[in-house]
């Protein structure tokens, strides 16, 4: 499974880069600096992830993430941000994020997302070769849903007195 990581910061890009490498059969692209390297890159290399900063430079709000699912529905497309509330979660969504994910606090949740789209993606091959990512991970969407918030109470149990 091939994912791009597409972060103007080198620290954050080498840090995700080093940890996707660490998951068996995932093919980690090159780090793009800004959107027009992204979209090309995405256009030139058509991964199944792409791991997007919501401020990378170059774009214009979510135009960024709306061009990305508009040449690419079948790519899961997780948005990387410092600014993780619920209208902003709500705001990348419409623009075409399946997941944000908090960059200060939930790197961990976000190799644990990376591991459960391969398992899903390696537990349908059977399906139609021209199936996208998205579509497959549909099936056990829920799965990963209850999986992330299950590592969310792990991470925060302390929060809730546990």
């Amino acid at each position: 499974m091939k994912i791009l990581i597409a972060d103007g910061s080198p620290l954050v890009a080498d840090r995700l880069m080093a940890g996707m490498k660490e998951i068996p059969e995932v093919e980690v692209l090159a780090a793009a600096g800004d959107a027009l390297v992204t979209l090309a890159s995405v256009r030139a290399h058509k991964p199944e992830i792409v791991i997007v900063d919501a401020r990378i430079a170059g774009a214009r709000k979510a135009h960024l993430l709306q061009t990305i699912r508009r040449e690419n529905p079948g790519i899961v497309l997780v948005v990387l941000s410092n600014l993780v509330y619920p209208q902003m979660g709500q705001h990348y969504r419409a623009a075409g994020a399946d997941l944000v994910v908090d960059k200060s606090n939930e790197f961990t949740h976000l190799y644990q997302f990376v591991r459960e789209v391969l398992l899903s993606f390696q537990t349908s091959a059977g399906e139609k070769a021209n199936d996208g990512m998205r579509e497959r991970l549909a099936a056990s969407k829920l799965k990963v849903g209850l999986q992330l918030v299950l590592l969310a109470f792990k991470a925060y149990g302390h929060v809730f007195g546990r």
